[in-house]
């Protein structure tokens, strides 16, 4: 049965779990997918236009492409900076990856052209026995060079790579406040299950429970003094016969609460009665609870919930005084 505490169970976990998602989405994975985008873009320009773009990001470091750009005994560009010759290898392939091998491949062409460096930009991985092997190579991977050609592409690029972004992000983020309240609902049914409370729970709400006034209907005589604990044999002494089901229950709590042994007692639902008790129920116990119960019709088919004191080892009963 849905209540106030399960709700607010589902709706606590939901909104942690879901705004921590959509945090991650909008801080992160939108940024991961645009540059995810720009690099499928990049890879998929002609190698001569890829390598344009290049040369035209590392001018901020100072570089400019050489008059004879290309150097006809390798497959890399020449640059210069300070006077200095430096060559540039592109390795436009997104699933590339640049190993010893290719980096000791430019070293060598950088001593047999006497440059002073060489630069290898690839748009896949760079293995790390490959950085290892840098020596005079400055080496590049997608994620460190998109930065850099980012802003020279045209504005319909960008517009285009954070439109899919976001719609995806969109797509995404639907499901994850689904998955954030079914996670909620889980939790809500292990920590509010229907007609019972932790014992933390029901220490703070049975106080609030007791402290209610109860009135007494005016068609039935007072009740029996709470000094006198009623015996399990002798039924209260109200007539019951035209008392509306609310006088009923107020009824209930207040003789039940009169009982030894109880330090307080409310309806958790419409059909469980809470008793919380401050020594072990034992079946003496249990006889005068249910004398009590079955003597409102109204209620006398209701389940009890006996909750141990704090600090009990005996476990939390569930019964139910009389059949339909």
């Amino acid at each position: 049965m849905l209540n106030a505490s399960f709700i607010a169970i589902v709706l606590v976990v939901a909104i942690v779990l879901g705004g921590g998602f959509m945090a991650y989405l909008w801080l992160v994975k939108q940024r991961q997918l645009i540059v995810a985008g720009g690099i499928a873009t990049l890879a998929g320009m002609r190698w001569r236009e890829f390598s344009r773009f290049v040369i035209e990001a590392l001018q901020a470091q100072g570089f400019e492409a050489h008059p004879d750009e290309h150097n006809p005994e390798q497959t890399d560009l020449r640059l210069t900076r300070g006077g200095q010759t430096w060559l540039l290898s592109c390795k436009q392939g997104p699933k590339t990856r640049v190993t010893g091998t290719q980096v000791g491949e430019l070293t060598d062409a950088i001593r047999l052209n006497g440059a002073a460096g060489g630069i290898l930009v690839t748009l896949g991985n760079i293995e790390p026995s490959a950085r290892k092997l840098a020596g005079h190579v400055d080496m590049l991977d997608g994620h460190a060079l998109w930065p850099l050609i980012d802003p020279l592409l045209p504005p319909s690029v960008h517009n285009g790579l954070h439109e899919r972004a976001r719609a995806q992000i969109t797509r995404t983020a639907a499901l994850g406040w689904l998955g954030a309240l079914v996670v909620g609902f889980g939790l809500a049914m292990l920590l509010a299950p229907e007609g019972s409370r932790t014992a933390k729970e029901t220490a703070a709400a049975g106080p609030l429970a007791s402290a209610q006034p109860v009135s007494t209907p005016t068609s039935a005589p007072p009740p029996t003094s709470p000094s006198a604990a009623p015996a399990p044999a002798i039924a209260p002494t109200v007539s019951v016969s035209t008392m509306p089901e609310a006088d009923q229950r107020k009824q209930v709590i207040e003789e039940v609460g009169g009982l030894p042994g109880i330090e307080s007692v409310f309806w958790s639902t419409r059909s469980t009665l809470m008793v919380q008790l401050t020594e072990d129920a034992n079946q003496q116990r249990v006889d005068e609870i249910c004398a009590v119960v079955k003597h409102f019709d109204a209620v006398r088919t209701s389940r009890l919930h006996l909750q141990p004191p704090a600090g009990s080892e005996a476990r939390v009963r569930f019964l139910q005084c009389a059949t339909f």
